[in-house]
């Protein structure tokens, strides 16, 4: 998954791409996620930044607002912005809604979200994780249990997050190369998106500025900076120092602070959200920065070394990366009061040196993590424009001679020869994307008018799916068309089948194709996209059904049928980073003709296939049984269906209009023709 990014030497460095900056959100209390997102914005002075929500005035003086561009969740009531928790179902639509085709490199800094933003083939996405998605991955279901949440709403935070996770789990395959801020980080997207190449670089840390207050007097107090929220395991040091009765100040604000208060006895004290200096101030003339939990890595450590102050954390996760044992701080190996309170009488016993714990934040300097993401950006898009996700498509190739059917385009194909043609395209990453219909009776109705016979002229296979298509055809190549050779025609469809398949070979049904080109799909690996809206039941059945029938069909994701023009973005966001080989699209006609040539031209590869009806059938996961083998080979299935559904009479007039609409047109023509 992903690119392979070389070594620095020999590789080509791009001029002045068009890049673009992308984190989640920057409407909050600065942590160690924005400080990287601040630093990527000064190398690259000239890039836009798009987050989901902003805050100008936390930001004031580090970010031009100029630069920023937020999603459509900067509209939305501030008391809704303020709940994470509640944005959650929305925040997939908005992550996909930019439009980033303006850009060849796009650099997410993605703490959650954000590497599921939606790219084209041409542009180079590079992903710098902070984490693989914490709630939905390594703090679940400690999540949901810390919520307090009853029986119904833990099943609904369930299907939600499990839906989450499914969306996060396809947007890591977007991402070309990635960056990680910690091994440990790294080891986790390994584990949960199979990424085989990640390159370790550690957040940037302002030691210089920071080693400035090595001569800060030591205090008697202790602190922990952090971000307030449950995970973060703040209670624990709370719990600590009121059991020894040592002085604590609490750094940092968030959605656990009021519980912390009500926890804390005198000896703890919560300063809230500092600016840097204050902060700093703190940080330099503290005894020790405590970490009670696991860190993805602990940028705050990184500053506490930088300014003279040793670490006391938990010894899991990042910190393990950044604090050595006896040197620069102390480790406690379990996340109980008498643990941590143990480590902290341990560090007081250390003789450690201001001037080993600022050499020891050296390697985390600002410039070191600058040097290192412009190289590794430079490296990624030189291989990216070598190799390339995708290549340019190819030609098309020639099909063989169409013939028309009432102006309508027909293919004279076969069930085999279709199914071949449409997964050698599909199996072809270099091939554009295309559109099949699958012309029936209703297609020559008043429902075609000329934007949908536009749609027609542009598909890349049409394919007849009736023997009333397949007879019209023949019926057109006849050379006397009078209206007493008209109803011999038609019985011949079922007393002389051999001359009705004279043009069209073979009636290309739609369960019968979709079958096939499914089982091909399966023996090939090719990916499947089903979108569609069945009669009987969700089109997520219709998929449980598939990979039940078909074990070993890939079917990489499904949406239920849209109609409107608006809805397209998020499908299309589904399509693009799922990659589908084949999507089958299943809304009747016109609609699914229109999406199909909506979607086709925005979309970087995959060939979607008209189904019609099809997903209704029991062979598909429907409930509607299918006419005997023998009614289809007589091509009486429309009368087989009739009968047991009277109600569609009105649907099966559209034949006998078919049939004369056909003999009229062979009537104007053999009138022009010299006898």
């Amino acid at each position: 998954m992903g690119l392979r990014v070389g070594s620095a030497g020999g590789g080509l460095s791009p001029l002045m791409p068009r890049l673009a900056l992308v984190h989640d959100w920057l409407d909050r209390p600065i942590g160690g996620g924005e400080r990287v997102l601040l630093e990527l914005a000064r190398l690259y002075p000239e890039a836009p930044v798009y987050t989901l929500l902003f805050d100008p005035g936390r930001y004031a003086g580090r970010l031009n607002p100029a630069r920023v561009r937020t999603s459509w969740l900067q509209r939305l009531p501030a008391s809704l912005r303020g709940r994470p928790r509640y944005l959650l179902p929305l925040i997939p639509a908005a992550v996909e809604s930019w439009d980033l085709s303006g850009f060849d490199v796009v650099v997410s800094s993605s703490v959650a979200f954000v590497k599921n933003v939606v790219t084209p083939a041409t542009t180079l996405h590079v992903c710098y994780c902070h984490s693989p998605m914490r709630f939905a991955w390594d703090y679940w279901p400690r999540y949901v249990d810390e919520m307090g949440a009853g029986p119904l709403k833990r099943l609904a935070v369930t299907a939600l997050v499990s839906r989450t996770r499914r969306w996060d789990l396809a947007g890591a395959t977007g991402v070309d190369a990635w960056m990680a801020n910690s091994e440990t980080t790294a080891a986790r997207l390994r584990h949960y998106y199979h990424v085989d190449d990640v390159t370790v670089i550690p957040p940037p840390v302002d030691v210089d500025g920071l080693r400035r207050l090595t001569s800060t007097p030591r205090g008697d107090h202790w602190v922990t900076l952090s971000t307030l929220t449950e995970y973060k395991r703040i209670d624990l040091a709370v719990r600590a120092f009121n059991a020894s009765g040592r002085p604590l100040v609490v750094i940092g604000d968030g959605p656990d602070r009021r519980r912390l208060e009500r926890l804390a006895g005198p000896s703890v004290r919560f300063a809230g959200h500092l600016d840097d200096t204050a902060r700093a101030d703190l940080l330099a003339s503290a005894r020790a920065l405590v970490f009670p939990g696991e860190e993805d890595f602990g940028i705050a450590a990184v500053e506490a070394l930088a300014c003279g102050t040793p670490v006391v954390a938990y010894g899991r996760g990042g910190l393990t990366e950044i604090v050595t044992p006896g040197r620069t701080g102390v480790f406690f190996d379990e996340e109980s009061v008498p643990a941590l309170n143990a480590a902290v009488e341990r560090l007081m016993a250390l003789p450690i040196g201001r001037d080993e714990l600022v050499a020891a934040a050296e390697s985390f300097a600002a410039p070191r993590f600058r040097d290192g993401v412009r190289s590794f950006v430079e490296r990624a898009q030189a291989a990216h424009l070598a190799g390339g996700r995708r290549q340019t498509p190819r030609p098309e190739p020639v099909l063989e001679a169409r013939v028309r059917v009432l102006g309508v385009p027909v293919d004279p194909l076969t069930v085999a020869e279709a199914v071949t043609r449409i997964a050698e395209r599909a199996a072809d990453p270099t091939s554009a994307p295309a559109y099949v219909i699958k012309p029936y009776v209703e297609f020559f109705g008043r429902r075609a008018d000329s934007a949908v016979r536009r749609i027609f002229e542009g598909a890349w296979l049409s394919l007849a799916d009736g023997v009333a298509v397949q007879w019209a055809a023949a019926y057109a190549r006849r050379r006397q068309h009078r209206p007493a050779d008209l109803l011999p025609s038609l019985a011949a469809i079922v007393l002389r089948p051999a001359t009705v398949s004279a043009v069209v070979p073979e009636r290309v049904a739609g369960v019968t194709l979709t079958l096939a080109l499914l089982e091909r799909c399966r023996e090939q690996g090719l990916g499947v996209f089903l979108i569609g809206s069945p009669k009987h039941n969700p089109i997520t059945r219709t998929a449980r059904h598939l990979e039940r029938a078909l074990p070993g069909l890939r079917v990489l994701g499904t949406a239920p049928g849209r109609v409107d023009p608006a809805g397209d973005a998020e499908l299309l966001g589904a399509l693009r980073r799922r990659r589908p080989d084949i999507i089958l699209v299943g809304l009747g006609f016109p609609a699914q003709e229109r999406l199909m040539a909506r979607l086709a031209p925005r979309l970087d590869h995959g060939v979607l296939v008209g189904e019609g009806g099809s997903f209704d059938y029991r062979e598909l996961g429907g409930d509607i049984r299918r006419a005997p083998g023998a009614i289809r080979r007589l091509g009486l299935e429309w009368l087989w269906r009739l009968l047991r559904e009277p109600w569609r009479l009105r649907r099966q007039l559209a034949i006998p209009q078919f049939v004369l609409a056909v003999q009229r047109q062979a009537r104007r023509r053999d009138a022009r023709t010299p006898r």
